[in-house]
């Protein structure tokens, strides 16, 4: 009979014992359940197999698409620094040829036109040239401003 205390909690541990076990049995049958499905013993097996093929081969054409993208960023990175060094030389160059147009600059000069004023017309079909060169002079004489 189960009387004393030690009994009853021998009996209560034995109980919870045979309970971890079944519930072991249960989770070991339910994985065998599993197991069997994907061994090919049903139609659910099946689409599974369709399903992590078409998962792997999207993740394959993922990977292709990624490589692809890489090199495609590459090329168009070392396009862009050859871009730039030509952008710097060509920079280069401007300031450069800007600054031999600038030593080729013709220096405005006042001319002294004085000595044109005291020519001495020795007939009326000269006066006419003469107004021309002495017109002439002036603008050259004249300063350009700034």
């Amino acid at each position: 009979m189960l009387g004393t205390r030690c009994e009853v909690a021998k009996c209560k541990a034995s109980s919870a014992k045979r309970g971890k076990i079944k519930a072991r049995k249960r989770e070991a049958f339910k994985m065998t359940d599993l197991l069997k499905l994907f061994s090919g013993g049903g139609g659910i097996s099946t689409a599974l197999y369709g399903v992590i093929v078409s998962l792997i081969l999207a993740l394959v054409l993922v990977g292709w698409l990624y490589k692809g993208a890489l090199g495609e960023i590459a090329s168009l990175e070392a396009s862009l620094q050859i871009a730039r060094e030509n952008t710097t030389t060509l920079k280069v160059a401007i300031d450069k040829q800007n600054n031999a147009i600038k030593a080729l600059e013709v220096k405005a000069t006042q001319v002294n036109t004085s000595a044109v004023d005291r020519i001495i017309i020795k007939d009326s079909s000269c006066e006419a040239e003469l107004q021309g060169y002495k017109a002439l002079f002036k603008e050259l004489g004249k300063t350009k401003p700034p």
